[in-house]
């Protein structure tokens, strides 16, 4: 009985301390974690309170507004109040539905609450939050963000939503390599005396992964659906409606390429509505080593807090030796597509921009290489909106005057049109004007025709 007696004895001090090392790592990894988020993020994280204990740690951790001059005068932020349970098993994972039987560092149960802080007094407000994270022992964590439905709304018969149905799933790496996730927001409105908002049916799935050559620079893809954004203010109101938004990324060879697609059905402000429209963008030939170097010297002008014309000279010289091995590779930004919809017809757009590599002497520096760009571009717009666009009144400083008088009346709309039409700048095409614009060499053409840039 005895020696059974000190077994035990010794396996409930083995356990301790594996349990008071797993509280130490978890702490460690949670630190790490706030402190990568604090330096790439524009918004300030730190960790306010950290007490460890040998089976369970509390922690408290505040994302708010950076401080400083285009600061509110009421500071917002969110204090996050952690439970960490330490592993390697403990009873709160043993009893989750995601225990798999492997050791794990900790798991922490969240509450979030929402702060203003104004001159006189700290509101404080519970948001109806149920936070669960995992840290796993690979480097790894995941988190589950629920709705907490008795107190979504609580107190607040202005808010209402689907909360039952809302949910967020983040997994990351401790060391931010890796992220990935999926957000589902069915239904939230708010309606008060100033206004209202609704925001419906909104999902957000991604997956990327850090380039670790070149720093905050990410490859990976995502998607967004919106079914509806409305905000409702001072008589004003904004609406987007049937928002897809996708991007990917990749690298091929050295470069870093992207793809974005982005369509809507309707969008309202202004007193206007448009729609429907999409676009898609295109990024490619970005090489990664010259970005890996340039970013390299922001880290360290920020670590070193370098400033002024000392900072910014040794930021232009980085880039006057970069530039040719950038140049190199070929950069291109493309729009292949651009359409909407407007009241007053369709507007069209295609342009690509990118380098031509046969002149190497043109690359060796950014002021240099104008003769090295290429150009192209195809616009196609309604007559109604050119005129409309032409005759909006715009301000012009003349010399020795205090006012800006208003000038381009709707009369002269008609008149400068024409003329664009006589010198050959635009074509009319049935009920809309088009422009195509090729610069090689230096030399522009519109609508195939050479002119120089005094004529225009």
């Amino acid at each position: 009985m005895r020696r059974a007696l000190q077994v035990l004895a010794l396996l409930g001090v083995g356990f301790a301390l594996i349990s008071w090392e797993a509280g130490r790592r978890a702490e460690g990894e949670l630190r790490a974690l706030v402190e990568a988020m604090d330096g790439e993020s524009p918004i300030s994280v730190a960790v306010d309170r950290y007490e460890r204990g040998i089976f369970r740690s509390h922690a408290v951790t505040t994302v708010a507004e950076p401080e400083g001059p285009f600061a509110g005068a009421q500071r917002v932020r969110v204090r996050l109040r952690h439970e960490i349970d330490h592993g390697p098993l403990p009873l709160s994972y043993l009893r989750s539905e995601d225990f798999d039987g492997t050791p794990i560092v900790a798991r922490a149960a969240t509450a979030a609450t929402l702060e203003r802080e104004g001159a006189e007094e700290i509101e404080e407000m519970a948001l109806p939050l149920s936070i669960e994270s995992l840290f796993r022992r690979d480097g790894s964590a995941i988190v589950w963000i629920v709705a907490d439905p008795e107190l979504a709304g609580a107190g607040e018969p202005a808010v209402s939503g689907d909360w039952e149905e809302l949910y967020a799933e983040f997994a990351f790496r401790y060391d931010g390599s890796k992220l990935s996730g999926e957000l589902e927001v069915p239904r939230i409105e708010v309606k008060g005396e100033g206004g209202a908002f609704a925001l419906h049916d909104l999902r957000y799935v991604f997956d990327y992964e850090r380039i670790s050559e070149v720093g905050p620079i990410y490859v990976g893809e995502s998607q967004v659906h919106l079914g509806l954004l409305r905000v409702e203010a001072e008589g004003e109101v904004f609406e987007l409606r049937g928002l897809e938004l996708r991007d990917e990324s990749g690298v091929e060879g050295s470069t870093w390429s992207v793809l974005v697609q982005s369509s809507f059905d309707r969008l309202r402000g202004g007193g206007r509505t448009h729609g429907p429209g999409d676009v898609e963008l295109r990024l490619s030939g970005l090489a990664l080593e010259p970005l890996a170097e340039l970013g390299e010297l922001g880290r360290r002008l920020e670590s070193e807090e370098a400033g002024g014309e000392a900072a910014g000279t040794e930021v232009m010289l980085a880039m006057g030796a970069l530039w040719p091995r950038f140049m190199a590779a070929e950069p291109s930004f493309e729009m292949p597509r651009l359409r909407l919809v407007t009241a007053d017809g369709e507007l069209r757009m295609a342009l690509r921009l990118g380098v031509d590599t046969s002149e190497p002497m043109f690359l060796a520096h950014p002021m240099t290489s104008l003769p090295a760009l290429e150009f192209d571009a195809e616009l196609s717009l309604p007559e109604t909106l050119l005129h409309r666009w032409l005759a909006t009144p715009r301000p012009v400083m003349e010399v020795g005057s205090e006012m800006a008088p208003w000038v381009a009346p709707a009369e002269m709309a008609s008149q400068r049109v024409a003329a664009w039409l006589e010198r050959g700048y635009i074509q009319r095409q049935g009920e809309s004007y088009a422009l195509a614009v090729r610069v090689r060499k230096g030399a522009i053409r519109l609508n195939g025709r050479v002119v120089s840039v005094d004529q225009l």
